[in-house]
């Protein structure tokens, strides 16, 4: 497992290691990534703000504290 973590994704005996670099190469894949530079800007403005968001989130989801949530 490449850098010791998951997820891991396998292509053609290649194992591509973390999560927004599998992201990135799915989407290219599937001609999810954009048609052009700008479009693709859009598309990592959304991804990155989405990531943002769930980086404030996570130590509220984490919270064993009810009261605290």
């Amino acid at each position: 497992m490449p850098l010791g973590q998951m997820p891991v994704l396998e292509v053609d005996g290649v194992k591509l290691p973390q999560s927004m670099s599998i992201a990135r190469f799915l989407a290219k894949q599937f001609n999810l990534a954009g048609k052009d530079n700008l479009e693709q800007a859009k598309v990592d403005t959304v991804v990155d703000t989405m990531i943002d968001a769930m980086d404030k989130l996570g130590p509220i989801r984490r919270q064993a504290d009810e009261a605290k949530k």
